[in-house]
């Protein structure tokens, strides 16, 4: 578990005619969602740890801290723009991959408690969203991550947050993000 598979190794190829979509739009990884119908993809890991990107980062969008959902106002004015979808959507992979976009619309919605997630966020973004391209009809991404990759960032992440960092927050705050620590 948590090994890649070998590169010569053959991966499922998925028919992406809408009639055989299986999940959910806002969770599945762009070239999915971009590929013609009837056009068949080879799933291969980087699909689902974009996906799993996707969903960490619904999460922190959705909720202000586990298990109680943020207002439906509050919620409007990002998680029910690029997350609550029910069509193919790249408008939230677009707003991840500027910088503008992910600042303002997607970073400054996570609520306090889960802010300790944004170096990790942060990471999987580089790794995952910022080497997408689509050239020439095709889709092309960089070095793609894997799951070892993956499981380093989880662990890094996780091993830099400090312990009060999962107390209940409270939202009086009105900085829309953490003032970085100036202290040495």
């Amino acid at each position: 578990m948590g090994r890649d598979p070998p590169p010569d190794q053959p991966t499922l190829s998925i028919d992406t005619n809408p009639l055989f979509h299986t999940g959910t739009w806002s969770w599945m990884a762009a070239e999915l969602v971009m590929a013609s119908p009837g056009k068949p993809i080879s799933h291969t890991a980087h699909h689902d740890l974009e996906s799993l990107f996707y969903i960490l980062l619904e999460i922190c969008v959705l909720f202000d801290e586990p298990h109680r959902f943020k207002s439906e106002n509050t919620l409007s004015q990002c998680f029910n723009i690029y997350f609550n979808m029910f069509e193919p959507s790249l408008l939230k992979t677009i707003t991840i991959q500027s910088q503008l976009g992910w600042s303002f619309n997607i970073l400054r919605h996570i609520s306090l408690y889960f802010r300790p997630l944004i170096p990790l966020l942060n990471t999987l973004r580089e790794k995952i969203i910022l080497l997408m391209q689509f050239n020439n009809n095709s889709f092309e991404s960089g070095s793609l991550i894997t799951h070892n990759k993956m499981k380093k960032a989880l662990l890094k992440a996780l091993c830099n947050i400090n312990d009060q960092s999962w107390t209940r927050q409270t939202q009086a705050n009105s900085n829309p993000l953490p003032t970085p620590n100036t202290e040495s």
